[in-house]
């Protein structure tokens, strides 16, 4: 089990490691069914954070373009298997490691033993999404509704 006590989930280093025990669990028990998990952080969801502004529907209009925090890090894993049962593991995480107001997603294939990128990250301006992934709003709008998504 990851062990949150000693691992700072705050930050890209600390929900990264998570992808090391949501992976191979969802590989084991999912087979070759569709799935995915994600973790973000830092995004302002708390209702904390959306009090001062009067409720949700004010942090997101206070926030159209943005995550309402600097340090805003994710990660997502989609898994699937191609037309000859061999699995496919994308990643789909955020441009900025170290945190971004304004971080966008970027996408790249993943090893389906040890999980680790296959290419390097791209340089900006270079921005990826996976095609069978599908990101909707729902009652959140922006690029605050990244993490609610469906895969088909």
């Amino acid at each position: 089990m990851l062990n949150t006590m000693a691992v700072d989930v705050a930050t890209w280093d600390g929900i990264y490691q998570i992808r090391n025990y949501t992976t191979p669990f969802l590989q084991n028990f999912f087979g070759d069914t569709k799935c995915c998990y994600g973790v973000a952080v830092n995004m302002g969801f708390d209702k904390a954070d959306v009090e001062p502004f009067g409720g949700w529907q004010g942090f997101l209009d206070a926030h159209p373009d943005s995550w309402g925090d600097d340090r805003m890090v994710g990660d997502v894993v989609l898994m699937d298997t191609d037309a000859n049962g061999n699995p496919t593991v994308v990643g789909v995480e955020t441009e900025f490691p170290n945190g971004s107001n304004t971080n966008s997603w970027i996408a790249r294939p993943l090893d389906d033993v040890r999980y680790l990128p296959l290419a390097p990250r791209p340089g900006p301006p270079e921005r990826v999404v996976n095609s069978s992934a599908r990101f909707l709003g729902g009652s959140i709008h922006g690029k605050k509704s990244s993490l609610i998504y469906s895969w088909w």
